[in-house]
């Protein structure tokens, strides 16, 4: 008698089922989005070339950076005045030293700029592509198993959120890009390689000074070896150009760059310090600007500052709200180790997006290129878009994408009819009422998912 052995294949259950068509259409709409984001970026370099070398033969504020790169090559002041001034600290300029070989005046640097337009685009694309990575690990409901086919849809949805952002970063040759890509590192990094995220995160402190408030934060969510590398990361990039300039000559850079940051906030002395607009400027967006504006001017900057502080205390009293709501931990989280489950990676996203959104809103000097540093936020609230764990949070993620769109984009420039509005909306902060929104929308649904979650 023939035996049969009683271990044959059962067909694959409704589930499995479920879960491959679930990959297969992850994957056909990740090709579709991965075609869009190359266009894209296409289209973003073609315009920022076109804007150079029709338009502007200045690149934006490329020969504001390789003009301090020549000065550095050479021991000069950095922060002389010229037609495009230098206001960052000295580590941007060590980095665009060897670009200086392409020297080529008679085409203002054209390969040297090029260069940088290119690595500009592929940061960008390597930063949105971790973000969106990551946020679609820590916040979607197919987590880690559909992260990397789930990233593009995400990507791209981002990205036409603040399509005009990311172009005119492009297009004005600046330096956002580089400090995402080193914070997109810095928070993609952090479960598995807490030195490095502190290490990257502090790096990008000495690219521009927003990112310092991250420092705090990750002290406050006992996140220490990130901590201790930041510290490391900002004293590493804030001496690193004397390896050529020597020591003493560094100092007095940073003491200038540094005196500038002090001067905008109305706490800086008669020191030298490096030449920037003011609080009150018309350029910057923010809701600290826009109260110094009301309040008569630059002089009142520590006053603006004093009550911008106010307002970001009611925020902040919102969200400690929201989380007492939805009975998540404000301050009692436990050890770094303990914090790769449960409600913890969502609050990591949530709250890595509300401090970039919240050094926006209420900066000192928010102009329209920082806000290029939007694709962080925009990534997060588009993971919740495109495959929530709960449906509840869903649809604020959307509408809070939907309104900062329309803040940035609204009223539309280039008309003369509606250019008094334009100038009105950016007088009374307009994009950071969007942002505002967003904020508030993703506390909403990342409370909802960090709870379902739990």
């Amino acid at each position: 008698m023939e035996h049969h052995p009683s271990t044959s294949r059962k067909p694959p259950g409704p589930s499995r089922d479920a879960s491959t068509r679930s990959s297969r259409r992850a994957r056909l709409f990740g090709v579709w989005a991965c075609i869009g984001i190359g266009l894209l970026y296409a289209e973003f370099v073609r315009h920022a070339l076109t804007y150079a070398y029709a338009a502007d033969s200045t690149k934006g504020d490329f020969l504001a950076f390789y003009e301090a790169a020549r000065e550095m090559v050479h021991g000069g002041d950095l922060y002389a005045e010229r037609h495009r001034d230098y206001i960052y600290p000295p580590l941007v300029a060590f980095l665009y030293m060897p670009l200086t070989l392409l020297d080529d005046p008679t085409t203002q640097h054209r390969t040297a700029g090029i260069i940088t337009l290119l690595a500009s685009a592929g940061m960008s694309i390597a930063s949105a592509w971790m973000l969106a990575r990551d946020a679609c690990e820590r916040l979607a409901a197919e987590g880690r198993r559909l992260a990397a086919l789930l990233a593009p849809v995400v990507m791209a949805i981002a990205l036409v959120v603040v399509a005009d952002k990311v172009r005119s970063e492009l297009r004005m040759w600046q330096t956002n890009a580089l400090m995402l890509l080193l914070m997109a590192v810095g928070i993609r990094a952090l479960d598995k390689r807490p030195a490095l995220a502190g290490v990257a995160l502090g790096i990008a402190v000495n690219v521009k000074y927003l990112p310092i408030f991250f420092l705090p934060w990750l002290v406050l969510r006992r996140r220490y070896t990130a901590a201790a590398g930041m510290i490391a990361g900002i004293l590493a990039g804030a001496f690193a150009p004397a390896l050529w300039v020597g020591w003493s000559k560094n100092l007095e850079y940073l003491r200038t760059g540094f005196g500038a940051l002090l001067n905008l906030t109305g706490l800086g002395s008669d020191g030298p310090h490096a030449i920037t607009g003011g609080i009150a400027d018309g350029f910057s967006v923010s809701i600290t600007s826009s109260i110094a504006r009301a309040l008569g001017g630059n002089q009142h900057a520590l006053a603006a500052m004093i009550l911008g502080g106010c307002v970001a205390l009611v925020v902040c009293s919102m969200i400690a709200l929201a989380y007492r709501r939805s009975k998540l931990p404000l301050l009692a989280w436990p050890r770094a180790g303990m914090q790769r489950s449960g409600p913890f990676p969502a609050l990591i996203a949530i709250e890595s997006a509300a401090l970039i959104l919240g050094f926006l809103i209420f900066g000192p000097q928010t102009n329209g290129r920082h806000l290029y540093l939007l694709l962080a936020p925009a990534c997060v609230a588009a993971a919740m878009i495109v495959a929530p764990k709960t449906p509840i949070a869903r649809w604020p993620a959307l509408v809070g994408c939907g309104m900062l769109l329309l803040s940035l984009i609204l009223p539309p420039g280039g008309t003369e009819s509606l250019d008094a509005a334009v100038r009105t909306w950016r007088e009374i902060g307009g994009p950071s009422y969007g942002m505002l929104a967003l904020l508030g929308t993703l506390v909403w649904s990342g409370s909802c998912t960090a709870r379902a979650s739990r």
